[in-house]
């Protein structure tokens, strides 16, 4: 489809469909209505800068259900520019005492040295273990999977899983003897 059969195809569609489009927008989104024709058009606008800029992708077959999703994310992306700080000095007393109230997430310095000094003994211990297992470990706590892993090593998955246990299994033999 050529560049002036898609935008009428368009045009088509938003003459056409706005109300219903508007609603749909404005129900999945919680949004007012007047929020929702706003979303709508900048969607519409994007469409049009896409466009005349020359991002073509892949051919719009149904322009209501693109603009739907187009305007749900106009309004999102509208939502998160509007989040704004507080101050402190703008709350409620009822607010601040909730807050203040709240306990600290951050570790205490004793709970911090105790996971410094964790790290430190399975570092060390982890540098221990046989060059594969090791290898497999380190991975595998970066987040790879079995089947990446053995890729990377040119292993069998199996093998790696097998390494990963006994590697796992003498760390944690290490560990309960220092405890």
């Amino acid at each position: 489809m050529r560049d002036g059969n898609r935008l009428q195809a368009l045009q088509d569609t938003y003459l056409r469909d706005h109300d219903s489009i508007v609603s749909v927008v404005s129900a999945l989104a919680g949004a007012s209505r007047i929020d929702a024709q706003d979303a709508l058009q900048t969607a519409v606008w994007r469409v049009l800068a896409g466009s005349r800029r020359g991002r073509h992708g892949r051919p719009v077959r149904a322009w209501r259900p693109y603009l739907v999703r187009a305007a749900l994310n106009a309004l999102r992306d509208e939502r998160a520019k509007k989040v704004r700080l507080v101050l402190f000095s703008e709350l409620t007393p009822e607010e601040r005492e909730k807050l203040l109230a709240l306990p600290d997430p951050r570790p205490t310095p004793a709970e911090q040295a105790e996971r410094n000094e964790l790290a430190a003994l399975a570092w060390e211990e982890l540098s221990r273990l046989p060059k594969q297992e090791h290898m497999v470990i380190v991975r595998r706590c970066c987040g790879q999977s079995f089947r990446e892993i053995a890729r990377a090593l040119r292993l069998k998955p199996s093998t790696a899983r097998g390494f990963w246990s006994k590697g796992i299994a003498g760390i944690r033999a290490r560990f309960r003897e220092a405890a």
